[in-house]
């Protein structure tokens, strides 16, 4: 081996070291990761007028604030009107350049599907616009399959998937007849790809809502109808730990992210940073993102270009994690 031969061995064998290294602190897929240092700011959202649904608690809550900090005129829409108001006072104390018209309380509930014109119809008479719908309104829900009442399966399906796309169309409609453009965002999960056991409602309606918006990206791909799905991991929030089991009103209640039986097998994400990805998905525009660390990510990524391996190697996890995994959701 000649010495440039052995040079550019020792170059590849950096770039792997470092690749690989990287890819062991990522928090996200490798597309945000380089559009969060090269890609469009959330600052360019400054201006634009975002409807966020769920936004009174979670991940709702972080994303109001993060948009708040860019400067957008923001919808706040959930079921508890004292949390909104909460989240608006805070959102105003974050940039005092915003007033309180630049941020609207809309309280319904996502099952209401006869309220959602109206809601939709109050922030246009507001604001005059919408420029981004984020559906981020969900509930969860763990137990085993053969245990879930079919009134649990339905309720799921209700509120995170039919709710979701009512308003979409609801949205939609009103872009296309007053040829504007628009921004549908999902909050979808890495569960949705990855099949997680022992919450197949909540897995399904987030597999739903993907399968929705590949077929409408298709569908609007020559219109100004913009398309995004939104997949974070395991977040530091306390969804699961207010998640149906089994049957509705019938809750998990248990602190499981700071668990010992969970400790060391999953990584979470904390709120405020998903929603500073989730921001930079928004602002890129992005079709697809994970939020999540390993080793969700790379079983995310496995599972969706090398299928049959990954289902190998998450089986292999499961069988080792078992119950960890049953701590978690049941």
């Amino acid at each position: 081996m000649d010495f440039l031969s052995i040079v550019i061995f020792i170059i590849l064998l950096i770039a792997i070291f470092y690749f690989i290294r990287l890819t062991l602190n990522l928090d996200c897929d490798y597309t945000l990761t380089f559009l969060e240092r090269f890609g469009k700011s959330p600052a360019t959202l400054s201006g634009k007028v975002v409807w966020i649904t769920g936004s009174s608690a979670g991940i709702g809550k972080a994303i109001a604030y993060e948009l708040a900090k860019a400067g957008c005129k923001l919808v706040l829409s959930g079921t508890k009107i004292d949390r909104l108001n909460e989240v608006k006072k805070e959102c105003l104390n974050i940039n005092n350049l915003l007033d309180e018209q630049d941020i609207l309380i809309v309280p319904f509930n996502m099952t209401d599907y006869d309220e959602h014109a109206n809601a939709f119809n109050k922030i246009i008479r507001h604001f005059n616009k919408l420029d981004i719908l984020v559906n981020n309104a969900g509930v969860a829900q763990s137990g085993e399959f053969e245990s879930i009442e079919l009134s649990l399966d339905k309720f799921v399906f209700d509120v995170n998937v039919f709710g979701t796309i009512n308003l979409s169309k609801i949205a939609i409609r009103h872009w296309l007849q007053n040829d504007q453009k628009g921004h549908i965002v999902i909050n979808s999960s890495t569960s949705a790809i990855l099949n997680n056991p022992w919450a197949s409602s909540y897995v399904a309606s987030k597999a739903a809502l993907n399968a929705y918006i590949e077929s409408m990206r298709k569908e609007y791909r020559n219109k100004q109808i913009k398309l995004s799905i939104v997949c974070p991991g395991p977040v530091d929030t306390d969804i699961f730990q207010n998640s149906f089991t089994r049957k509705i009103g019938t809750i998990v209640d248990r602190d499981f992210v700071n668990d010992s039986k969970t400790a060391g097998v999953f990584i979470f994400t904390s709120a405020q940073r998903c929603a500073e990805l989730f921001v930079i998905a928004i602002a890129n525009e992005t079709s697809e993102s994970w939020l999540c660390k390993q080793p969700i990510l790379v079983f995310t990524f496995l599972h969706k270009y090398m299928h049959f391996s990954a289902s190998f190697i998450w089986n292999q996890f499961l069988d080792k994690h078992e119950k960890a995994m049953k701590n978690l959701y049941l």
